[in-house]
């Protein structure tokens, strides 16, 4: 059931309307629809690694699924491939095949079977990448997509860092006070508001209490 949903989203991604909408700014493109494409590849990789656990001994340690999923998803994120999708039919039709095919699809029968090491990497290597193509669509001087303004690749730069550091910092906080942060940082926070209206209920209602009823103040 997965995999027809997951298929079926893959093809409604390619429909006419879907592209324009997400393909019409930079952002979208590659913060929208790729990931889209990668998530839906994540989800047939699941039901690849489940059917064919280690895919016949190929990918027993999840080392070449991970490789090949890192090559073909720096491809994608370069400025001159998402450039030819949008003036090439078959260079767009490619896109939709590979990103979820070859990276999300390998990624998600991978992932099981890569240590805490080959995990880091990925982390590693993702943060690195969108702080390079960050840099680089931030600060250049020139559009780097012939299709998309320089203020669409100015801010795509910032939103490239900003997630890097986001990933980079929330794989820190995992490691340093384990899975349940998050959870116990929400529950905190969300403490926090009832225990002040309480602290202000009893301070009002010791200060009524201090009142005389002709409205002035006890001695």
């Amino acid at each position: 059931m997965r995999v027809t949903l997951a298929l079926a989203a893959i093809a409604g991604l390619t429909t006419p309307a879907a592209r324009a909408g997400l393909e019409g700014a930079l952002a979208s493109h590659a913060l929208v629809q790729l990931p889209l494409l990668v998530l839906l590849g994540l989800v047939l990789g699941r039901a690849v690694e489940t059917r064919w656990p280690g895919q016949g001994g190929f990918n027993d340690d999840g080392i070449p699924g991970l490789v090949l999923a890192s090559g073909v998803a720096a491809i994608w994120m370069l400025p001159r491939s998402m450039d030819a999708a949008l003036t090439s039919g078959w260079v767009e039709a490619l896109k939709f095949a590979s990103v979820p095919g070859l990276v999300g699809l390998p990624l998600g029968a991978s992932w099981s079977r890569l240590g805490p090491v080959a995990r880091s990497f990925v982390l590693a290597n993702g943060v690195s990448m969108l702080w390079t193509l960050g840099w680089l669509y931030a600060i250049a001087p020139v559009r780097v997509c012939n299709f998309y303004l320089r203020g669409d690749q100015a801010l795509l730069g910032q939103l490239y860092l900003g997630l890097g550091f986001a990933l980079l910092g929330g794989a820190l906080l995992r490691a340093i006070c384990g899975p349940g942060l998050a959870v116990g940082l929400v529950a905190r926070f969300a403490s926090r508001p009832g225990r002040r209206t309480r602290a202000a209920t009893a301070r009002l209602a010791g200060s009524a209490g201090e009142r005389l009823p002709s409205g002035g103040l006890r001695a």
